[in-house]
C-alpha cells in the first residue's frame, strides 16, 4: 500500500517560509532569495585541456598528445 502523507510538501514549504519571514522579514527574506538567484557562484572555466587523458581528449574531439618513452614510466 501507498502511504499518503496528511500534509503536502507545499504545505510544509509555505509554513517553513512564514516562519522565516516572520522572524527575519518580509524584504530581507526577499532580498535574500533574489541574491541567492540572481548571483550563483560558477566553477572557473577549464581552459587547459593538456591537463586532460587522451581518453577525454578523444570523447571532446582533440588529437591525443605526442607520447614518448619518458611519459610511460
Amino acid at each position: 500500500m501507498i502511504a499518503h502523507p496528511t500534509r503536502t510538501v507545499a504545505a510544509e514549504l509555505a509554513e517553513t517560509i512564514q516562519s522565516i519571514v516572520e522572524s527575519h522579514g518580509a524584504w530581507r527574506v526577499l532580498r535574500a532569495a533574489l541574491a541567492a538567484a540572481l548571483w550563483r557562484k560558477r566553477p572557473p572555466p577549464f581552459d587547459d585541456a593538456e591537463a586532460l587523458s587522451d581518453h577525454m581528449r578523444r570523447d571532446i574531439g582533440l588529437l591525443p598528445r605526442e607520447s614518448s618513452y619518458w611519459d610511460i614510466r
